[in-house]
């Protein structure tokens, strides 16, 4: 059931959110490629960071580390099957090009590829960021164009796309309006962990994130994808001492959307890995770029170095590109060390595991937990603690299931609270862990996000 699975449905822009924090988006550029662009004025890329001192261990003793990859669950928040409390953690929306934009524990949704940093279990930031945002000008067999980008919905039954506003990619149409979170495979396709559909009617703004290739200087252009960016009316190229080349990953913003082929670029932000990753470095996706001599590869926007590292659900010889994998190791000179690398081969490995109190009940099987739609209609779910009478609003459960379409399907639903109109759950009745069925957790609904932002020419993007 695979906690990527929620990820693999579904935004820290694809990468930028490194940017935003520990992957050192500020960092500076090794080429000096437009020095014609208007100098930015330096921007405050300081992050308040949270107060960790009431851990229940001391700071120092706690491993400060770091993740990147699709959300999977709740409870806290669950990146790549990895747990992470998030009483006290900032949430960062990498939507403006000179400053990530404070959001809320709401703003996290399944699939969405995000960026953690944290100190021990306990997250000191999450930052979100998507591939691309725009609208759809072509559908085709395998997928949709959007900004120039081809999106396919993945077909690893380990990593289901998620979808939101629609059943899948044959709803879609074209002009509609969409935010798509996931991975670039060997052919620049993005494989879509997550796909929203926005509010078309919407101010838009377009963002692409990718890797620069057939850089220009004199007609001052490069490719990303089947996109040509332009920056001959580009306010900004961020951060201020960066430097576009081939193959760097940029953050490409603009109002609007391309123009036959070409998109006139308002911002450009170069994201670079940074050197400050001096703890554990998770990171969840699809293999690219394998080569089997050194034993390294590309996953997101890391190179992996597996050639020391031990295997959990296969082997070495199992490697190759587009098998899903989880890498935890250290980040030192541009590479990951990997010390582990677990596969994820089927819905069996991680599991849905979400938690909170009803809402949204329409019938008597069909509710929402933290924003997300459960259908509990099958015969066969097993119950801990209560029975389907009790799932009115306000019951406080744990969903444990799979995803199918837009909703999770429950393998199994266990009662942490009552709702307030209904008898407590007898202090006999506990859960296969034998803690007491009343123990209360937060509340945390998921609201749908803003459609769009409108980019200034002069400045960061303006408005909600």
């Amino acid at each position: 059931m695979f906690t990527t699975l929620f990820l693999r449905k579904l935004f820290c822009l694809g990468t930028p959110l490194l940017s935003a924090l520990w992957l050192g988006a500020c960092g500076q550029g090794s080429v000096s490629s437009s020095a014609d662009i208007a100098a930015a004025p330096k921007e405050n890329n300081a992050v308040t960071k949270p107060d960790v001192a009431a851990l229940a261990a001391p700071a120092s003793r706690l491993v400060k580390q770091a993740g990147v990859g699709a959300v999977t669950g709740f409870g806290s928040v669950i990146v790549e099957g990895v747990k992470y409390e998030d009483g006290s953690a900032v949430v960062l929306l990498d939507t403006d090009p000179t400053l990530p934009v404070a959001g809320t524990l709401k703003d996290i949704k399944l699939g969405m590829r995000l960026a953690v940093k944290a100190q021990g279990q306990q997250a000191q930031s999450f930052t979100l960021s998507a591939e691309v945002i725009g609208r759809v000008s072509a559908i085709g067999p395998d997928g949709v164009t959007v900004a120039g980008q081809q999106v396919r919905a993945s077909a690893d039954a380990a990593a289901p796309t998620v979808f939101e506003g629609l059943a899948g990619l044959s709803a879609l149409a074209i002009g509609d309006l969409i935010e798509v979170h996931g991975q670039r495979d060997a052919s620049g396709a993005i494989v879509a962990s997550r796909i929203e559909r926005k509010d078309g009617s919407a101010a838009v703004i377009t963002r692409v994130v990718g890797q620069v290739g057939s850089l220009n200087i004199d007609t001052r252009s490069f490719v990303i994808g089947g996109l040509i960016v332009s920056w001959a009316q580009a306010q900004r190229l961020l951060p201020s001492a960066a430097a576009l080349r081939d193959g760097a990953r940029v953050a490409v913003f603009a109002n609007g959307t391309p123009s036959g082929t070409t998109l006139e670029a308002l911002a450009i932000k170069v994201i670079e890995a940074g050197t400050d990753l001096n703890g554990l470095l998770r990171v969840g996706g699809q293999v690219r770029d394998f080569d089997p001599g050194t034993q390294s590869f590309q996953l997101d926007a890391f190179s992996v170095d597996a050639s020391k590292a031990s295997f959990l659900g296969g082997s070495a010889a199992e490697l190759g590109n587009g098998q899903r994998v989880r890498v935890s190791g250290t980040f030192a000179d541009g590479k990951l060390a990997a010390s582990e690398i677990s596969f994820v081969k089927d819905l069996g490995d991680p599991s849905a595991d979400i938690k909170g109190a009803i809402t949204d009940v329409s019938g008597a099987a069909s509710f929402k937990v933290r924003g997300v739609p459960i259908d509990a209609s099958a015969p066969d779910i097993g119950f801990v603690g209560g029975d389907a009478s009790m799932l009115v609003a306000g019951a406080v459960v744990r969903i444990k299931g799979v995803v199918q379409g837009e909703s999770v399907k429950p393998v199994s639903i266990e009662f942490i609270a009552a709702a307030p109109s209904l008898p407590a759950v007898p202090a006999n009745e506990s859960s296969g862990a034998g803690r007491p069925l009343t123990r209360q957790v937060p509340v945390m609904p998921v609201a749908l996000g803003s459609p769009g932002r409108v980019l200034s020419g002069k400045g960061p993007i303006a408005g909600q």
